[in-house]
């Protein structure tokens, strides 16, 4: 007697919702990236459902996709920064990492009553609190302290579950000072209540030409994080492919480049191979810590 097993069914990527494991709060840098994607790919009739897993630097986040379903249909939006926390604190969760899609123009924020006009306000004012909301922003951060000499080392970090509620102290002067995505702050810096003290961007920004860049603070700045695609290691290779392919489609889409732009977002080179890149040197940057 002979049994046919049946054939797998072929990974289809409108054929059911994705779900969407995001590892930290609504409203963040991780969300926006993904919901301008949701947006695009709903012409493509993928549509997705997202599960908020805030907390332990995204690692909570991180450990629950690496357990979910290998089957296409169970994906994150993530940073480097998560994956290299998730590599360093759970290697045993494994994930495949697909791309980088884009950065985030990091911005050094403070509360317009802090006192703090520019980083040598900063660094004289003996800082007492330093905000942060995800992996990418602490090593921001850090970065700062270690580029100054160390001259903020007596400060304290406070950790956030996610980049929104640090804006969202910033605002209420709850906590001195944060490094956080312009994008996600800038209703806040336009209206006054926050102050911007300087851009990680390339150049100075045509619409706050006298904040400086950190660069110009720090010629010897690195940028080490970005925003990503990971799936549980071992996903389907059809599914595999087809994550790929249409996220390439993405992130050269002429429109979507130019969203990226307006939003403040820096585009990054596709592929799993720069990824792996920008995870190994946030992994150096966390283990400074």
């Amino acid at each position: 007697m002979f049994f046919l097993s049946a054939p797998s069914q072929a990974f289809d990527a409108g054929s059911q919702l994705i779900k969407v494991v995001m590892p930290f709060a609504p409203g963040g840098g991780v969300d926006q990236t993904f919901r301008h994607f949701e947006n695009w790919a709903a012409k493509k009739n993928i549509k997705f459902v997202a599960v908020y897993r805030p907390g332990a630097e995204g690692l909570i986040g991180m450990n629950e996709i690496a357990a979910m379903p290998k089957d296409g249909y169970h994906i994150s939006f993530a940073t480097a920064g998560t994956i290299a926390v998730q590599r360093l604190k759970n290697p045993q969760a494994e994930l495949e990492t697909v791309t980088l899609i884009k950065n985030s123009i990091m911005a050094f924020v403070t509360h317009k009553d802090s006192g703090i006009r520019s980083l040598t306000d900063l660094y004289q004012g003996n800082p007492k609190t330093l905000a942060y909301g995800a992996p990418g922003q602490l090593m921001t951060i850090q970065q700062l302290i270690e580029l100054s000499d160390g001259k903020m080392k007596s400060a304290t970090l406070v950790p956030y579950k996610g980049g929104a509620p640090v804006v969202q102290d910033i605002a209420g002067n709850h906590v001195q000072f944060a490094a956080v995505p312009l994008l996600i702050t800038k209703s806040f810096v336009d209206s006054g209540t926050i102050r911007l003290l300087a851009v990680d961007s390339t150049t100075r920004l045509a619409e706050y030409p006298n904040i400086p860049t950190f660069k110009e603070i720090f010629p010897k700045w690195k940028s080490t994080d970005g925003f990503a695609v990971v799936l549980p290691k071992g996903t389907d290779t059809k599914a595999v492919e087809f994550w790929n392919s249409i996220l390439k489609e993405y992130v050269t889409d002429q429109k979507v480049q130019a969203d990226f732009l307006k939003d403040y977002n820096m585009s990054q080179k596709f592929g799993k191979e720069e990824l792996e890149k920008t995870v190994s040197n946030a992994i150096n940057a966390l283990e400074k810590k």
